[in-house]
């Protein structure tokens, strides 16, 4: 799974290409964003990090 992150005032996992205007929170991304393919030192959303986790466990139970 492929998360990019971008930074709001914490950094946030950008939805997949589909919503590729909101974050897995809800907030509302804009072009003009720093964004890395890594999760950055610093502060980062909550519950971005919650949706990630479990969507990557979700994942790979579906492997198994």
């Amino acid at each position: 799974m492929d998360i990019q992150w971008v930074k709001i005032k914490s950094w946030h996992a950008a939805r997949p290409k589909d919503h590729a205007d909101s974050s897995y929170c809800g907030q509302v991304l804009d072009g003009s964003m720093q964004i890395s393919d890594e999760l950055p030192a610093g502060k980062s959303c909550e519950t971005c990090l919650r949706i990630v986790a479990r969507i990557k466990d979700d994942n790979s139970k579906a492997v198994d």
